[in-house]
């Protein structure tokens, strides 16, 4: 073991010991500074990568958005462009097809060059031949210039020979006219007759009708009109067709006897048929129409034509009894009175106390019959006087 020390030599080994524990206290804290400082520029070397990382970052995003956008619009870009380069090869296509036509085209044109050359060969030896025919139209020309007075000449002579024919023509047209006329006059023939045991005298004269004259008919009825001078026929049937058949039972047709005019005023025509009815003058101017066939049921209607405006009007017919359905019968008026009488075999008069109008006044006398039985209905003041005749 080694000797101990005593105390001297204790405190004397104690002494360095914490000088040197000082040293290397103030040593550490030193380095404590050092580090501190060291710490404090690192940390703000820190800061200032950290900033800088942040703006590089920053950057980069920014960079980065640019270039999606960028992306986008180049991509934008590129599918606009190859949409152009498809428009573009449809319309290279289009202009080759058009290149070909055109080539076809120029071909044909070019056949067609060659024979128009060949046709303006043809032509040129056909114009030849034309100034030499003109060459000859002139000279004819000069021969129908020649001609021409000659034709004028001739032209106004012949015009004065038409017009003179003309004229002719229409003096012969109007001598053939009185001849007729005349022919007519003269057929006029005047007879004596024993008519009521009283002698008459009948005068039968012919004249030619004008306008639209109606066709024939019987079963129809005949008025006598302002004085004589009108006579209107109504009615009636034909065995020609049932066409005819229809237009004559509606239609009415009026002569002016002065003037031989026939005229059918379309106002008067009936909607339904009518034959073997009576027609008698009341008043002026309006015909009562009783009876006969209409349609194809006998009828005992009454109507009025009136003649002023010829239309037609049905009246308010008064009195108890009113007669039956007949056709083929006779009328006539009286006064106020119109008295119907049934033409049939084994058929008495019958006089209806039937009154139409207040106005009435005894004017006419009608004929109706089948055919084989007809009767004669005249009125004079009060009395009828019926007569029959069979055939």
């Amino acid at each position: 073991m080694p000797p101990k020390a005593n105390g001297k030599d204790k405190k004397k080994q104690e002494e360095p010991l914490e000088v040197k524990l000082q040293e290397e206290v103030k040593l550490l804290e030193r380095a404590r500074n050092d580090m501190q400082v060291e710490e404090s520029f690192v940390h703000d070397k820190y800061k200032q990568i950290k900033a800088e990382n942040e703006r590089l970052q920053a950057e980069i995003n920014k960079y980065r958005s640019r270039l999606g956008n960028a992306t986008e619009d180049y991509a934008d870009i590129l599918e606009h462009r190859q949409e152009q380069i498809k428009a573009e090869e449809v319309k290279l296509r289009s202009m080759q097809a058009q290149v070909e036509k055109l080539d076809s085209e120029l071909k044909q044109a070019t056949e067609e060059v060659k024979n128009l050359k060949e046709s303006n060969a043809a032509q040129a030896a056909k114009l030849e031949d034309a100034s030499a025919l003109l060459q000859d139209k002139e000279n004819l020309e000069d021969a129908v210039r020649k001609q021409h007075d000659l034709i004028e000449k001739q032209s106004e002579e012949l015009k004065y020979l038409r017009n003179k024919l003309e004229e002719q023509d229409k003096e012969l047209n109007t001598a053939r006219g009185q001849l007729e006329e005349l022919t007519l006059k003269s057929s006029a023939t005047t007879e004596l007759k024993i008519l009521f045991e009283e002698p008459w005298i009948l005068q039968t004269s012919h004249a030619r009708l004008r306008g639209d004259v109606p066709l024939d008919r019987e079963a129809g009825s005949l008025c006598v009109l302002a004085g004589g001078k009108l006579l209107v026929i109504y009615g009636g049937m034909s065995r020609i067709s049932n066409q005819t058949q229809d237009g004559l039972g509606r239609e009415v047709a009026v002569l002016n006897v002065e003037t031989m005019q026939w005229e059918r005023p379309s106002t008067a025509r009936t909607p339904m048929t009518s034959h073997s009815h009576t027609g008698t003058v009341v008043g002026r101017t309006k015909i009562l129409v009783f009876g006969g066939v209409k349609g194809e049921l006998a009828a005992s209607d009454i109507s009025i034509l009136n003649t002023d405006n010829m239309k037609w009007l049905v009246p308010q017919v008064k009195g108890l009894e009113k007669p039956p359905p007949r056709h083929g019968h006779a009328t006539c008026a009286v006064r106020e009175k119109v008295s119907v009488d049934l033409v049939a075999p084994g058929c008495a008069c019958v006089v209806f106390n039937w009154r139409v109008d207040k106005k009435s006044k005894p004017g006419c006398l009608h004929c109706g019959g089948d055919g084989k039985l007809w009767a004669l209905f005249v009125c004079s003041k009060d009395k009828c006087i019926l007569d029959i005749f069979c055939r």
